[in-house]
């Protein structure tokens, strides 16, 4: 069995009938010997509305969209895998996807996670956008702890605390954006987010080969009148998040 200080353990992002995502995944971590604890997923077309914690008119307005329950099935999921870090005896939860495609050193990774624990409440270790990256701090393994200037998008894999799990259930909710945008807006809950690069986790774009591994999230419906204020209200984020991080990342120094 292998060591690791903090405990550490695997949470999958699974709905019940993704079987072969969800043994897809374990094929790929099971090696490692870290615990492993599914996460049953919330599966939006199951939901009926009005949806609990959400704020369907800030969603039209500021992303410019229709309400996807796709979107708040996986933003509900995403705080039930949290949450279940938050009742476990763990330390640190590395969450995924049940469509993520692991490097094949992830092992490499794990043990950067445990050394680097101190210094992050939230670890992306993937993303669906290329990035501007600052502050590079390059670590014995090869691999670099930095911070994103600008959105990652995806959520397929990342490690929280559970300080940092505490803090973004509590100030994710009510939400009005997808989880995988709301999440970079860490001013609004004080949390310390880092990106382990390169990023050794990919997402569905990986699998294009087998339908079995296609985003389950179709794209939502654009609200023209709408799509005015959301592209302030992403322009003005974007803004603020550049220099938010800037100078915390300083700071944090």
């Amino acid at each position: 069995m292998m060591n690791y200080n903090p405990s550490i353990c695997f949470f999958i992002i699974n709905l019940d009938e993704a079987t072969q995502r969800l043994e897809f995944v374990l094929s790929q971590i099971q090696k490692y010997e870290i615990p492993i604890q599914r996460v049953n997923a919330v599966n939006g077309s199951n939901l009926n509305p009005p949806y609990p914690d959400y704020k369907e008119k800030k969603f039209h307005i500021f992303f410019g969209k229709k309400t996807n329950p796709s979107v708040v099935g996986t933003f509900y999921s995403h705080l039930k895998a949290m949450n279940q870090l938050l009742e476990s005896d763990y330390d640190l939860g590395i969450i995924l996807e049940d469509d993520a495609c692991i490097s094949d050193n992830f092992d490499t990774y794990i043990k950067d996670i445990a050394n680097t624990s101190s210094r992050w409440d939230l670890l992306r270790l993937s993303a669906t956008k290329k990035s501007i990256f600052f502050n590079r701090k390059p670590l014995d393994s090869g691999n670099t702890l930095a911070t994103n200037l600008t959105l990652l998008k995806g959520m397929c894999g990342y490690v929280v605390n559970k300080n940092g799990a505490k803090k973004i259930i509590e100030g994710l909710t009510p939400f009005y954006l997808p989880v995988d945008i709301a999440i970079e807006n860490e001013w609004q809950f004080k949390i310390r987010s880092l990106c382990l690069v390169p990023f050794p986790i990919k997402d569905a774009i990986a699998h294009k080969q087998s339908d079995a591994f296609k985003s389950q999230i179709p794209r939502g419906t654009k609200i023209p009148h709408f799509r005015f204020t959301a592209k302030i209200h992403n322009m003005f984020q974007k803004t603020y998040r550049i220099f938010y991080r800037m100078i915390t990342s300083i700071l944090n120094d």
